[in-house]
């Protein structure tokens, strides 16, 4: 079944460059004990589903780059990240390879976004416990979920478009490049062997680390990257409609999931690896 055919789009812009989604899907679980969460996560990991958690039901697992104060109104943040995003990812880049000289680009954006970079990638999780610990650490006044990504249905959908299979960190990078150089057109050009070919970039990519850096490591880690942000989502190849599942956790029940995970070693110990020269290096962009 197309994850569409069980839900309600509203897509919402407030002007500007401040975009805001809002999804309604009908297909939300609610599990009140750990043992009814790893059940429904075990049996989601068998569908090749990825978790992200979020501390606040209502909001959707969109790229950071794209949060928002205000669903409504021009927010004066989104609106720097966006008119500055190219110049950003080249001083994020540099500001990581000062501290890791060895990693290439793409891996220094991931870095950058497990400390807090505003960026198209999301991260989601092979781990459904990482995710409920980030749905549970924050917002204990409000009901939050464990969003999941079907990655059957994305596979069927996309790689077969995509060249997916084939691309090592530098051609992810240099499509990100592109993108932000042709944006408007909703196409750009790339090489594959040698040859230059015109790509649309409707499809977003799924991109699994290279080299393991200790939070990506302990988080087991796999980014989104969105390649498009100003698309109304009505197609079913956008990411929105890849997760199609939330898993709630009400408000009064996250005290209770935070200590039990924490028994199996899911705590702020195990997975916040802390980088002070890293957190130094980015702080400038952390808005």
């Amino acid at each position: 079944m197309n994850p569409s055919d069980n839900a309600e789009l509203d897509f919402k812009r407030g002007g500007g460059y401040n975009f805001r989604w809002v999804i309604v899907m009908n297909n939300e679980i609610v599990v009140e004990s750990l043992e009814e969460y790893i059940k429904t996560v075990n049996n989601l990991r068998m569908q090749g589903c990825l978790f992200r958690g979020i501390s606040q039901k209502e909001l959707e697992p969109i790229p950071s780059i794209l949060y928002s104060s205000s669903d409504f109104e021009v927010d004066p943040k989104c609106e720097w990240r966006l008119e500055n995003e190219e110049k950003n990812m080249k001083e994020v880049i540099q500001g990581v390879q000062s501290v890791y000289p060895n990693v290439d680009r793409l891996t220094a954006i991931e870095i950058a976004r497990h400390y807090g970079f505003y960026c198209r990638l999301s991260d989601l999780s092979e781990d459904p416990l990482v995710s409920l610990y980030f749905v549970c650490k924050d917002d204990e006044e409000i009901d939050g979920a464990v969003h999941c990504f079907n990655r059957t249905l994305f596979s069927e959908t996309c790689l077969n478009k995509q060249h997916q299979g084939m691309m090592d960190n530098d051609k992810f990078i240099e499509i990100w490049e592109s993108i932000l150089k042709d944006d408007s057109t909703g196409e750009f050009y790339t090489k594959n062997d040698g040859k230059e070919e015109l790509l649309s970039y409707a499809y977003p990519f799924l991109i699994f680390p290279t080299i393991q850096q200790e939070r990506i490591t302990k988080q087991r880690a796999i980014f989104l990257m969105w390649t498009s942000l100003d698309v109304m989502p009505k197609e079913k190849e956008y990411p929105c409609h890849f997760f199609d599942r939330k898993i709630v956790i009400r408000a009064k029940a996250k005290a209770y999931f935070r200590d039990e995970i924490a028994k199996l070693g899911y705590d702020e110990s195990m997975l916040i690896a802390k980088d002070e020269k890293i957190e130094e290096a980015i702080r400038p962009f952390l808005k």
